[in-house]
Order: structure tokens, then sequence, then C-alpha cells
């Protein structure tokens, strides 16, 4: 859209190609990570559940496990998944969505370079709220 002028035209009409293009896209993205995340931690627990049952670790039932489980667990271990997937995927998007709207840069780098910001961005964040949680 940049080189071909489409968002010069965005902004001649008054019309912020940040709000239009990004924030949709990074609404989207913190969704699909926050879903997925859940999906992956219940999926583990599921997968936990049957290696432990299939090996002869445990006896006891899914909801005994699971609640077995879930109760050994803090408040700050319920509020790190959707604090980290949240965060997480508004940095995805935010970043690589501004990398991609940036002026100065050749289309064949822009894909590294919005990758290995996005890559440190997930570092910085986990990290972050890992020590504040």
């Amino acid at each position: 859209m940049r080189e071909g002028g489409q968002l010069r035209a965005l902004d001649s009409q008054g019309i912020d190609p940040f709000l239009l293009l990004v924030l949709p896209r990074t609404l989207a993205f913190v969704l699909a990570m926050f879903t997925l995340s859940v999906l992956f931690v219940a999926t583990t627990m599921i997968s936990g559940f049957a290696a432990a049952t299939a090996i002869g670790v445990t006896q006891l039932s899914l909801p005994v496990f699971l609640a077995d489980t879930l109760g050994t667990m803090g408040f700050g271990d319920f509020a790190i998944l959707p604090a980290k997937s949240v965060a997480i995927g508004l940095a995805i998007g935010v970043v690589c969505c501004h990398t991609a709207l940036a002026r100065d840069r050749e289309p064949a780098s822009v894909v590294a370079i919005g990758f290995v910001r996005a890559a440190m961005a997930v570092f910085a964040i986990s990290g972050i709220v890992s020590m504040a949680l």
C-alpha cells in the first residue's frame, strides 16, 4: 500500500492509516493470541492427564485431576496467562504493522526486521510480566 500510494491517499483524506489498518489487525491478533493460549493450556492439561493415566502415575478421574491441579495454583498463576497473551499479542501486532508501514525500508528487509523486532518484544514482555506477577 505504501508503494502504490494508498497510504498517501488515506493520509491526504484525513484518515489515519494507523487507526484504519493497524488497530483492527492488532485487536484481532490479541483475541487470537488469547484464545490460542487458552486452548493450548487446556490441551496441555488433558494431555498431561492422559499421559499420567497411561503410565499409571495417577488413578484420579479427569475432573478430580483438574481440580487438584488448578487448586495448587495461586492468583499470579491465573493472572499470568491473560496478561502475557494479551500483552504479547498487542506488541506483535503493533510492532509488525509499524515496521510494515515504515517509509524508509526496502520491501525485502521488512519481513526480517519485523520478525526480529517482534521476537525481541515477546522476550521483553514475557520477562517483564513474569517478574511483575
